[in-house]
């Protein structure tokens, strides 16, 4: 039987993921280099430190949204590392964690999907580099034991599917020379993974 996981904030409707009824997919547009930036907008609407409102005019935006946006804008057309998508984050650092890894990446992005968190993961191959959002996983249970074999991807690059919180899907097991199946309604290119941001709720004290 296949299984589905996804983070616990998420539901599915005909828009695609919802929290409340509010849309938490955001479509770049076919010439700007901002996946990088819609996946850090993304991500904290899904941890609840961000609200959608806030994203319709990030411009004009007041607080920490408008901090996002400064460091956003310079780097909307070109692109973003890790670097990038850390300071973007970094005004929510009171709510949320930011690590990034360049090693053990897979690993690292499953165990912070597994404490309900969400991972930005850096993809490529000889025609494109982009960054996605795991927001869960998917797989086959035998018994009592769940075993995932995909993450569940939200693609700034692609429309969502109705009722699915996911758009894409990457295989968490690699080939012999390390690439990775990712999958869209366009079909299958083999990727590497070639970063990881991570971010989380800030745990408080009991």
């Amino acid at each position: 039987m296949h299984t589905y996981r996804c983070h616990p904030s998420l539901r599915s409707s005909r828009l695609g993921p919802v929290i409340g009824a509010h849309s938490v997919h955001l479509h770049q547009s076919d010439i700007d280099g901002a996946c990088g930036a819609h996946c850090v907008l993304m991500a904290l609407m899904i941890l609840g430190v961000l609200k959608r409102s806030a994203t319709r005019d990030l411009a004009h935006a007041r607080g920490q949204a408008r901090s996002l946006w400064r460091i956003a804008e310079r780097r909307y057309f070109i692109g973003t590392g890790t670097r990038d998508l850390k300071s973007m984050a970094a005004p929510f650092r009171q709510d949320v964690t930011v690590k990034s890894f360049r090693k053990n990446m897979v690993t690292k992005a499953l165990a912070v999907l597994d404490e309900s968190g969400v991972a930005i993961i850096g993809i490529s191959n000889e025609s494109f580099s982009h960054w996605v959002l795991a927001i869960g996983t998917g797989g086959s249970e035998t018994g009592s034991k769940n075993q995932p074999v995909r993450f569940l991807i939200l693609d700034p690059g692609h429309p969502t599917i109705p009722l699915a919180s996911w758009n894409a899907t990457l295989s968490i097991k690699s080939d012999m020379l390390d690439r990775h199946v990712y999958e869209t309604a366009d079909g299958r290119t083999l990727v590497e993974v070639c970063g990881l941001v991570t971010l989380g709720k800030v745990r408080t004290s009991p």
